[in-house]
């Protein structure tokens, strides 16, 4: 094998440039310790959760050997204000690839988890199992008992009384509960709860979450006006508390309930903003003017009110967030824009300062984590120091013989690349969203990609650039303002042993170019943006992977298109399962053999098991080459400079190699890659580089400390990592349930 490393190092980005700012991954969740105010925890979206111990300046992952990275929103992380080591983190799949995992506790400040429920360690037994396959978005732990915690997921609202061992749903609280806010002022044994359930309303719990009692609805009046005819509605739910101005239920005080909705059907969206200031038992509407707008299917929704407020209804401080973030002075009546963020929020966090000093103010966001120390007027980036959690949906390297520059294609982070300016790192330099992107085989420096917006369509389009993806100066969409124009993810790829021919795959059409982009054909219809290859050894071998289909052409050159004797493809699908294709690539030195790799679990039925096929252009099957592993694949890499091909799949926990044409596999150095989505591989002359969704780019290099030192003692095996040259760690993996079970670190 030619690889060039042995070992997984991070490549960033840390952070993003983009423009004035910086930028890294969303960040989907933030708890600041109680005590120590430079200790905080974010959780993201794909990338795990990460700890600073100097209020940001540097960052440390410390969640990367679980079994899902991504945390849920807004509040997925609670920390134990009476023994602030505890924390818990609730995974979530709302917007990650991988499947949610429960709910998880860590006793030592993060320095080692477990997965309440799972029979590890003895006596982590309970039926927080229930919360395996439910996104968890909020988790409150009672400051006045840390043993009782509440939590909010996709199956509800439930309680435990055990430290999180056993939990018991509310009645009446069953639904997707996104949010949900503690009022700490009540009594110890008479805790009041608000909770927002999707599609229902919101809630309000008098007994510490054991009985819910729906206090608004879309029947409520404020909320019917606001919403409109049927068939108009609303979906996720966000209620914010504001800091009592008395302990309630004390008559002489006031508690302030804030709820606004995603609206659905054509109702205003987000659906207004309304106040209550008697538990919910009525309710006004906020004028809200200049409140942001478009929370995109609740995507992007939520707001919070400032501990700093006074509570009283009227000068309460707001942060809300959509696309755009604003904040208001007066209780919701009017908002304020706030420059200095990036879009597409996700939550807010405060630390309370003496007035009149401003709380200061967190933003997570689709560019990482914000902060602001005068009410929002100013914004500092906290996304750099070793903070690595870009969402990467494709990568390509410069076909150097070094690969020099590295290129990437991120979602709501536009095109990269490391050929920005000195000292910058990464620099995002086209898009929005950054659907893929792809060097040209023979012209120096010119790169290709395709970028947009989710909405409104036609919204993708594809340039070029001719320094490296330092800037995109020529558009060269080969569709006009319909078609194809509304795709997601549309398809970059370059014919890697002729300059100048350039595929894209667009939402009903496959492209081609033989001129850099100046002009385009339509080389053949289809349902969906898809993957292409084309072969290494013969120009005219064109496979693309569309849906859960292959389709291949042997004659993609000719000079026409269409039969009978011009550019036609024919559907190869044959006997594979029915699932997401991600990939279908040719064999670097074959071009009539064809491997691809699938998305998705095992199904039941006969002929729906496997996830890496190989096959032959005139082959009437696919032969199934997986490893004994069931879970989804996204990528595919294959070095032809041996034979048989070596293969590099990655997975959604990481990346496989097999050097004998897939009769075994073997984990690629998962003792420092985290078990991340891969969602695109490439490897050139000897250099491999992953792209991953939630923890950036990753290049497999020659390690810098001594040889890792492993043994294997009861199932479990334990290994000594140079992780530098300051310090050195113990890792425990427990081989039949492919877990890590601790890491203890040491000068």
């Amino acid at each position: 094998m030619s690889l060039k490393g042995t070992v997984w190092a991070p490549l960033g980005p840390s952070p993003i440039a983009e423009g004035s700012t910086n930028a890294n991954g969303l960040v989907s969740s933030i708890a600041v310790h109680p005590t120590n105010l430079n200790i905080i925890y974010i959780g993201t979206v794909g990338g795990g959760v990460w700890r600073t111990q100097n209020g940001g300046v540097s960052w440390t992952p410390i969640f990367d050997r679980q079994l899902a990275l991504g945390a849920g929103e807004p509040a997925a992380i609670a920390i134990d204000p009476n023994s602030p080591d505890t924390v818990y983190v609730g995974t979530s799949g709302r917007f990650a690839p991988q499947p949610p995992a429960g709910l998880f506790k860590s006793t030592d400040g993060g320095a080692s988890w477990v997965q309440l429920g799972s029979g590890y360690p003895a006596g982590n037994t309970g039926n927080a199992t229930q919360f395996f396959n439910q996104s968890i978005d909020a988790i409150i732990v009672d400051p006045a008992a840390s043993n009782v915690i509440y939590l909010a997921c996709s199956r509800g609202l439930f309680r435990s009384t055990d430290s999180g061992q056993n939990w018991t749903p509310g009645s009446n609280g069953f639904g997707d509960a996104r949010t949900m806010v503690l009022d700490t002022s009540t009594p110890a044994n008479a805790r009041i709860l608000y909770a927002g359930i999707a599609g229902r309303g919101a809630f309000r719990s008098n007994d510490g979450g054991q009985n819910w009692t729906q206090v608004l609805s879309g029947s409520t009046p404020v909320v019917a006006a606001a919403i409109g005819a049927s068939p108009r509605g609303f979906n996720k739910v966000v209620v914010a508390l504001a800091p009592p101005t008395q302990p309630v239920p004390n008559p002489a005080g006031v508690q302030v309930l804030y709820v606004s909705l995603e609206g659905t059907g054509g109702a205003p969206d987000p659906v207004g903003l309304f106040m209550s200031t008697n538990q919910g038992g009525a309710w006004v509407q906020q004028t809200a003017t200049g409140m942001p707008t478009r929370s995109q299917g609740g995507y992007s929704f939520h707001m919070a009110v400032d501990p700093g407020s006074p509570g009283d209804g009227i000068n309460d401080i707001i942060y809300f967030g959509c696309v755009g973030q604003a904040k208001s002075t007066n209780s919701g009546n009017s908002f304020a824009g706030m420059s200095g963020l990036h879009a597409d929020t996700h939550s807010w966090a405060f630390i309370p300062q003496p007035n009149p000093i401003p709380s200061v103010v967190f933003c997570g966001n689709d560019g990482g984590i914000d902060k602001s120390t005068d009410g929002g007027a100013t914004w500092v980036t906290l996304n750099s120091g070793g903070l690595q959690t870009g969402l990467f949906y494709n990568i390509d390297i410069k076909p150097d013989a070094t690969g020099s520059v590295t290129v990437g294609a991120l979602q709501d982070n536009e095109i990269e690349t490391t050929a920005g300016a000195a000292g910058l790192g990464w620099v995002a330099t086209e898009g929005g969203d950054g659907w893929d992107v792809a060097y040209d085989a023979a012209v120096p420096g010119q790169v290709y990609g395709s970028s947009g917006f989710w909405s409104p369509a036609p919204c993708t389009r594809v340039h070029r650039s001719t320094n490296d993806g330092k800037n995109f100066s020529t558009e060269i969409t080969p569709w006009g303002t319909t078609t194809d124009g509304g795709c997601y993810l549309a398809g970059v790829t370059t014919d890697p042993s002729t300059g100048n021919i350039v595929y894209v795959s667009g939402s009903q059409n496959l492209w081609q170019s033989r001129d850099g982009g100046n002009t385009w054909r339509l080389l053949s219809p289809f349902n969906a943006a898809g993957n292409v290859d084309v072969a290494r050894a013969n120009g005219n071998y064109v496979v693309i992977a569309v849906g859960n289909q292959v389709f291949v052409s042997t004659n993609a050159l000719a000079a026409t298109v269409g039969p009978p004797s011009g550019v036609t493809f024919a559907n190869i699908t044959r006997n594979l399962p029915s699932r997401n294709v991600a990939r279908a690539v040719f064999d670097p030195t074959d071009p009539t053999t064809i491997y691809a790799v699938l998305g998705g679990f095992n199904g039941g039925g006969a002929g729906q098991q496997g996830h890496v096929f190989r096959t032959t252009v005139s082959a009437s099957g696919w032969t199934d080459i997986s490893p004994a592993l069931d879970v989804p694949f996204n990528a595919i890499a294959l070095d032809g400079s041996e034979t048989p091909s070596t293969i590099y799949a990655g997975t959604d926990f990481g990346v496989l190699r097999s050097v004998d044409a897939g009769q075994s596999w073997s984990v690629l150095d998962d003792i420092h890659f985290p078990r991340v989505p891969v969602l695109d591989l490439i490897y050139l002359d000897g250099n491999l580089r992953a792209a991953t969704y939630g923890r950036g780019a990753f290049g497999l290099v020659k390690p810098t400390g001594p040889s890792i030192a492993v043994h294997l003692d009861q199932g479990l095996a334990f290994g000594t990592v140079c992780r530098g040259p300051q310090y050195l760690n113990l890792e425990v993996y427990n081989v039949g349930r492919r877990t890590w079970l601790s890491t203890a670190s040491s000068g």
